[in-house]
């Protein structure tokens, strides 16, 4: 049938293992290393006197400008969509060494301060149900890149200073199931189950430029960078800042941070206000909700925001069977707990993201992408839905929208209760441990507490000083097949992988295109999608046909990264693909895996698929390319 494998084991380790001893700016390690090493900098210099804080802060143009850093952002923006701008430039367009060029002009253009957006190109797209039309900004290539390399470099200083209820565009420890929980646990604690739900009508544009170029500079302490953010991403207006990119909700939590979050913890401590981005939460009781209504409605125009409701639609009592819609959930109370399901707004997204789906380059990839993703943000609501009314739902809008090929339904059922154990469920138990929301004085910062709460939603096993309190969970095992395809030695390419869950029997197959690539290229990124699509550290089977990828990730990779990703010999060079082996990399670390290798095309079942499959998603993909017909 087929040969008998070849099989190899191997223990990865982070790239960055040996980066706690060495400075950001060496050059040593990979371009992730680098930013895991300015992360640990920014906050050692936090803790220390005013001598280190001013020698690094004087330093955050040129870490903005770094290379690497500007390297990290451009794989970051290409993974994120592949919609061109207003230029016409493509992430796909990039190969490599065109990607490498572009870190390095954009770099200088950053450090120096010169860089200058172009304006982005405007599309409007049908809401449904009447809903009327709505704006897609997309920024150019080099536009989002930008913002995404500034963005690397202040996070760590603004995130060590949010509250912790602000938990809107921030780390997966701040998400809507942690904001649900956090308003459950708190509700079941203090008896407030009278919420008050608010939007603000048009934050992104509503912002005070001037006030927050203010506050920009109390956060982040560099008069250069912050007059090189104004530039990137202030609008000729008074008002607002340009949507679209990376850095504008960014700036939306630093100026809701500075005017909303520390005021209302200051004034109102027994009734913290949660805050996902743009949406508001209150937690009261009856005699309570009205004054603090007002007063969130007198504080919310004072700063330029004002709220879209009132106080007849934003009030709702969960002891009197009303139900409250937050965050794309209809919560309800029943008895002590939640019920939760999906709310209209949240069908609405997916309707309005798989309309966005038509301007990638494969409308279809796109689409089962969105659906995939959207189920997977839904985990609160899975214990209480009606999954094959939900299915047939999720098919109807993909029908409207011109998209017959969808996930099967089991596959959706499988990422949805996987959501609900990982999201939901994890969420509740964390909050419920003794660290779960702090209230701080206005002069106060998160980071007064952040490193205890940081440990309790990192995990349970271990404890806030590095001890063991208990044994691990079992990892989940699975089989992970991939392979790659290339329509020549360089063009139209794509990647393919079959996930295989060893307990259930489950099925997740997955692939996407690249139109100038490699076949090495598009081996290697069937492994990081695979390894990707694992939300928890897994024992993984990894089984391919490539031994460039074999023999890489079980010989080659440790002595690479040990070398500063160059070869062996007097002759020493650059690896080839280092983007893609540092990605690898990445992903190898979180699981435990053994590499199978099997000859292609001799017979191996699930080869054979993942094969046949990459081949037809690149010779679709090459058809778009030249506007011929689809390939059957």
């Amino acid at each position: 049938m087929y040969n008998r494998p070849a099989r190899r084991r191997a223990a990865i380790g982070l790239a960055g293992a040996l980066a706690r001893q060495i400075p950001a700016t060496s050059h040593q390690g990979s371009a992730r290393d680098f930013l895991r090493r300015h992360e640990m900098e920014v906050q050692q210099a936090l803790q220390g006197n005013q001598r280190e804080r001013s020698a690094l802060a004087a330093e955050l143009p040129s870490r903005a400008g770094d290379s690497r850093n500007v390297q990290q952002a451009i794989e970051h923006c290409a993974s994120r969509g592949q919609a061109a701008g207003p230029n016409g430039l493509r992430p796909a367009a990039l190969n490599a060494r065109s990607r490498w060029d572009l870190a390095s002009t954009l770099g200088k253009l950053i450090e120096s301060g010169e860089y200058r957006p172009s304006e982005p190109r405007t599309t409007w797209i049908d809401k449904g149900r009447g809903r009327g039309q709505r704006p897609i900004r997309i920024q150019n290539f080099e536009d989002r890149c930008t913002e995404r390399a500034v963005l690397q470099i202040i996070r760590p200083y603004t995130e060590s200073q949010y509250l912790d209820h602000s938990m809107g565009f921030r780390s997966p420890g701040c998400s809507r199931e942690r904001a649900l929980a956090t308003a459950e646990h708190w509700a079941q604690n203090h008896d407030q189950w009278v919420w008050i739900c608010e939007d603000l009508r048009d934050a992104f544009e509503h912002i005070p430029t001037s006030r927050l170029a203010q506050i920009l500079r109390k956060m982040i302490p560099n008069e250069d960078l912050c007059s090189f953010i104004e530039q990137i991403a202030f609008t000729q207006n008074k008002r607002g800042v340009r949507q679209g990119g990376p850095l504008s909700p960014e700036l939306l939590n630093i100026y809701l941070h500075w005017v909303l979050d520390r005021w209302w913890s200051q004034h109102f401590p027994n009734n913290p206000l949660l805050r996902v981005a743009d949406d508001l939460l209150i937690l009261a009781r009856p005699e309570e909700a009205q004054s603090l209504y007002q007063a969130l409605q007198q504080r919310t125009m004072a700063i330029g925001m004002p709220l879209k409701g009132s106080i007849l639609t934003s009030l709702r009592d969960l002891t009197s069977d009303q139900s409250v819609d937050w965050l794309g959930y209809e919560i309800r109370r029943d008895g002590s707990e939640l019920t939760v399901r999906i709310s209209q707004k949240s069908w609405d997204k997916l309707e309005d993201h798989l309309q966005e789906a038509w301007i990638e380059p494969i409308p279809a990839l796109a689409a089962n992408e969105t659906i995939r993703g959207w189920i997977s943000q839904q985990g609160a609501c899975y214990r209480d839905a009606d999954v094959p009314a939900v299915y047939a739902e999720i098919s109807r809008l993909a029908v409207m929208q011109g998209f017959l090929e969808i996930p099967e339904r089991r596959e959706v059922a499988w990422l949805w209760s996987r959501a609900y154990d990982r999201d939901w469920r994890q969420a509740r138990e964390d909050v419920s441990r003794p660290v779960s929301l702090v209230t701080v004085s206005a002069g106060g910062f998160a980071s007064q507490h952040s490193r205890s709460a940081a440990n309790v939603s990192r995990g349970r096993v271990a404890s806030a000083t590095g001890e063991t309190t208990q044994s691990a969970p079992r990892r989940r095992e699975v089989s992970l097949f991939c392979d790659g395809s290339c329509l020549g030695s360089r063009g139209v390419g794509a990647w393919a992988y079959l996930l295989i869950d060893r307990e259930t029997g489950f099925c997740q197959p997955n692939g996407g295109a690249d139109l100038d690539t490699t076949n090495n290229r598009m081996e290697l990124m069937a492994v990081i999608q695979g390894l990707s699509s694992l939300p928890e550290s897994s024992r993984v089977h990894l089984v391919v046909d490539s031994q460039y990828v074999s023999l890489g990730v079980t010989e080659r990779l440790q002595n690479w990264m040990a070398r500063g990703w160059r070869s062996s010999g007097a002759n020493s060079r650059r690896v080839m693909n280092v983007d893609l082996w540092e990605r690898l990399a990445e992903q190898l670390s979180r699981h435990e895996f053994e590499c199978q290798w099997v000859r292609g095309h001799s017979g191996h079942p699930e080869n054979e698929f993942v094969d046949q499959m990459a081949r037809t998603i690149a010779e679709q993909a090459a058809a778009l390319q030249r506007g011929g017909p689809m390939p059957g």
